[in-house]
């Protein structure tokens, strides 16, 4: 079926029965020439049926795993239910992939394959060609136009587009790249199986990526409604990785494969050996005994046993040499078993085996045939040893579609035969060859080797050269941080560093891995580590000399102070990063510096300090033409007006800076800024406003994964619900938040528990309220900002209003309103004399409380906020 488009859809001879190059699942090989049937797997097999029936008949999206271990029947039972699948009277889309580490050694690898196989794009097509391919496929399946969407999955795919214009305002953010493939590759499944059902089998799914399973387990999370079923075959190794693996998906099963029983184990013999008519049972038990239900050993020992003469097969009937049993000594274990069959080849073909087991469960013929001394990797001697391994022994099986070009691809006909081989090999010897394997990826590679830097890290320090290791390492990190897979960055920069902290000579990588180390937990919002990293970044700077690394370091760590709420600490950081780069004259880390300082200042209360060096920023990032700098400045002398009261001004400064950073394609920045005019709109009492800015401000930054930015986001939108009166949502907006900084590691902000006290006012739970408002009132005395104090004793004095003897809420007020008398906050002292004025109005002296509702009306009159005027009823 293809959808109703003059061009036919991507995938059309990947159909279940129809017709293919290479047949998604191959035929089971069997024992010369005989394949038993399926013995011991029906209750699973109709499962998988009864699933799929279930996805035909209108059910929702299915996300199947099936777990055993190597050699206990998972690919079989692929096999049959992709025989079942071809025989349906109407065709659906049939895909399946396997976990390679040649392919899966980088962010999204798994993805990446599937993109492929989807618009069938070959790695080694032209550049050109290929994205050609990928936008015609696209705009067949989505629409005519579709040309960014066709270039946001060919870049997560891997395509080479940095200079695609379709890309030019998201090229800084592949957190939003990578989300908005997803939703687009969710707009070709929905295209897609609504006119043919779609199955996808992931092979191997233990050695997939992180970043990969994400996706599956999102894409399955998300597909409820369509005709999808994914079904993954892995090894147990794959819950003890991700124990929680699929639990969020409506659809999801775990079907566990255990051995075969004695009576199905005997069966199965029986059905190998079919030809031999009635077999002695001696040579039945000896193997079912030996296999211990393992499928895989049960047709290993046989192969063993023809080979040793035993078992001689014939075109009609197999004949049993029973006189030879006695004699034969039968490996106890599959590992032995295995090992004993290598025994039958020539010392050239293990010598060639072995060279490719170090590549992993695939392997490129050239790469295996340089690591076993061959000058040619097309010599007739190789081209010998490979007939042979695939014809005559079955232990490999070629590739369709080779990742790098102008290579051959090959694969271990079984994972646990590659393991036995390369366990073989003497330790010396092994090392060798991981070197020389590394070597020649870089070699071979081309302007591709970054892709393959984690693999060559890891032949490197296979090998033991870890200085090598540890520079790859590092390049394997910042490739997952360009692809924002920010916990695999982490885990890469953590490794290099281990492998670099040996080596002198290697200081001046090893500063650069602990600052972007750094850096990408900062991103991540694990602020504690983050600290920590840059701590030691500044003090390898300072052994170094590097002023320039060590105010950046400096600066870095002024900003995590920001974040934390230590605002001492950010103004001497700040100072400390501004000395050092007037010192070095490095203009980007002075105003950086500069613009870190004027922030602090203006937390701390000093508004006129904090403009001024705003101000004296500015001016330095036009002279060295530092557009992010100028946009930084902006931002931040809007916030100093805010605090002055002119919020005129304050929101035009914000609105350049925001254009400013949109035309840059600093997202980041930009959400930022999103954040302060929802801030300044609340400051102005215009909630709706403030929260129409929030809400745009939190699509962006999920879209992009900027996480430190999302708490303030809900920090500010929290406030403008409890301002609107939308208490449920600002109940979840405000836990939610909470729960960021706990797992981030930073105390909550004081805004989450004033405005959680004010929802627990709205639901008449007092108590709890003051409790809210309390530990708001702690907090905010932990971060010594005088407004945030200030606002968090209004916040206590209004929870303690409600209590049945509200003795103390008057001596909050008064506190609030003494520590609010400054010109820049005219707004929230009127809010606090109102609060007030409520209080004695309801509970105290209703004198006093009408001349305090009028002095908080001739603030906000005084002020302009048209919003708090209307709030503020004239008390006369």
């Amino acid at each position: 079926m293809t959808p109703p488009d003059s061009h036919p859809a991507p995938g059309a001879n990947r159909r279940a029965g129809g017709p293919a190059s290479q047949p998604p699942i191959s035929t089971p090989g069997g024992v010369a020439g005989v394949t038993a049937t399926m013995v011991g797997r029906d209750g699973a097999l109709q499962q998988l049926l009864a699933r799929l029936y279930e996805l035909l008949d209108g059910g929702d999206a299915q996300l199947i795993t099936i777990l055993g271990d190597p050699g206990i029947g998972k690919t079989r039972l692929a096999f049959e239910f992709y025989q079942q699948l071809s025989r349906l009277p109407e065709p659906l889309r049939f895909y399946r992939f396997k976990a390679d580490i040649q392919r899966i050694a980088q962010p999204y690898g798994m993805v990446r394959q599937m993109i492929a196989a989807l618009f069938e794009l070959d790695e080694n097509d032209h550049h050109e060609a290929t994205i050609a391919r990928l936008e015609r496929g696209v705009t067949a399946m989505l629409g005519e136009g579709r040309f960014e969407d066709a270039h946001i999955l060919g870049f997560l795919a891997g395509l080479e587009l940095d200079e695609s214009p379709h890309l030019s305002g998201l090229r800084h953010n592949v957190r939003a790249i990578r989300d908005r493939a997803i939703q687009i590759a969710m707009q070709l499944i929905v295209r897609i199986t609504a006119h043919a059902p779609m199955v996808l089998m992931i092979d191997d799914v233990q050695d997939v990526d992180d970043s990969s399973l994400d996706m599956i387990e999102h894409a399955a999370q998300i597909s409820a409604g369509e005709s999808l079923m994914i079904i993954c075959l892995a090894q147990r190794r794959l819950i003890e990785r991700r124990p929680r693996w699929g639990e969020g998906a409506p659809g999801a099963a775990l079907i566990e494969l255990q051995p075969l029983d004695e009576h199905q184990s005997r069966r199965l013999v029986g059905e190998i050996l079919r030809k031999a008519g009635k077999l002695p049972p001696d040579l039945r038990n000896l193997i079912v005994s030996r296999a211990a239900g393992n499928p895989l050993y049960v047709e290993e020992l046989i192969k063993m046993l023809v080979a040793d003469g035993v078992i001689v097969p014939a075109p009609d009937k197999w004949q049993i040499q029973v006189g030879r049993l006695p004699r034969l000594r039968i490996p106890s274990t599959l590992t032995e078993l295995l090992r004993a069959r290598l025994q039958s080849l020539s010392r050239a073909e293990r010598a060639y085996l072995a060279a490719a087991s170090v590549s992993g469960s695939s392997f490129w013929a050239g790469a295996a045939a340089a690591m076993a001394g061959y000058d040619e990797p097309r010599s007739a001697a190789v081209e010998a040893i490979l007939r042979a391994l695939e014809s005559s022994y079955a232990l490999i099986v070629p590739q369709p579609e080779p990742a790098l070009r102008g290579e051959r691809e090959y694969r271990f006909s079984h994972d646990l035969m590659r393991e036995v081989i390369y366990e073989q090999i003497a330790p010396e010897q092994r090392a060798t060859y991981h070197r020389r394997m590394a070597d020649w990826l870089i070699a071979n590679s081309g302007d591709r080797a970054d892709s393959y830097a984690g693999l060559i890290a890891d032949h490197y320090e296979r090998g033991g050269d870890l200085r090598y290791a540890g520079h790859w390492q590092a390049r394997a990190a910042a490739q997952a941080r360009a692809a924002y897979v920010l916990d695999t960055a982490i885990t890469h920069y953590q490794h290099a560093i281990q492998l670099l902290a040996g080596y002198p000579e290697a200081a001046a990588d090893l500063l650069v891995a602990y600052a972007e180390l750094g850096q990408s937990q900062f991103e991540a919002a694990r602020f504690a580590d983050a600290n920590a990293s840059f701590r030691q970044t500044r003090e390898l700077a300072r052994q170094a000399g590097d002023r320039q690394a060590e105010a950046r370091a400096l600066e870095r760590l002024a900003a995590i102070a920001d974040d934390m709420s230590d605002l001492h600490a950010m103004l001497d950081y700040a100072q400390q990063a501004l000395d050092l780069a007037r010192a070095a004259d490095d203009p980007t880390q002075i105003v950086m510096s500069m613009a870190d300082m004027s922030m602090a200042n203006l937390r701390l209360g000093d508004t006129q300090r904090g403009l001024d060096l705003a101000q004296e920023a500015l001016v330095i990032a036009q002279q060295a033409g530092y557009g992010a700098g100028i946009a930084k400045c902006l931002g931040h002398i809007a916030l100093t007006y805010e605090q002055l009261g002119d919020m005129a001004t304050a929101l035009r400064y914000t609105h350049e800076a925001v254009a400013r950073f949109r035309e840059l394609g600093d997202l980041t920045e930009m959400t930022m800024q999103i954040n302060n005019l929802g801030y300044i709109a609340n400051a102005q009492g215009d909630f709706a406003s403030a929260r129409a800015f929030l809400e745009e401000g939190l699509h962006v930054a999920r879209e992009t994964g900027i996480r430190n930015m999302e708490i303030y986001l809900l920090s500010n939108l929290g406030t403008s619900l409890v301002g609107m009166g939308s208490y449920v949502e600002a109940e979840e907006v405000v836990r939610r938040g909470i729960q960021i900084c706990e797992q981030s590691r930073i105390k909550p902000f004081p805004d989450f528990y004033r405005d959680l006290s004010a929802v627990y006012l709205h639901q008449g739970r007092v108590i709890e309220a003051v409790e809210a408002a309390q530990r708001g009132l702690n907090l905010a005395r932990d971060a010594v900002d005088p407004r945030e104090v200030g606002v968090s004793w209004r916040a206590l004095g209004a929870a303690m209003a409600e209590l049945a003897e509200p003795l103390g809420a008057a001596l909050c007020f008064v506190e609030s309103a003494r520590l609010l008398d400054t010109p820049g906050l005219i707004a929230d002292r009127g809010r606090t004399l109102r609060a007030w004025a409520a209080h004695e109005l309801r509970s105290g002296d209703p004198d006093r409380g009408r001349a305090l509702q009028d002095q908080a009306r001739a603030l906000f009159v005084q002020a302009g906020l048209t919003h708090e005027i209307e709030r503020t009823p004239d008390a006369l």
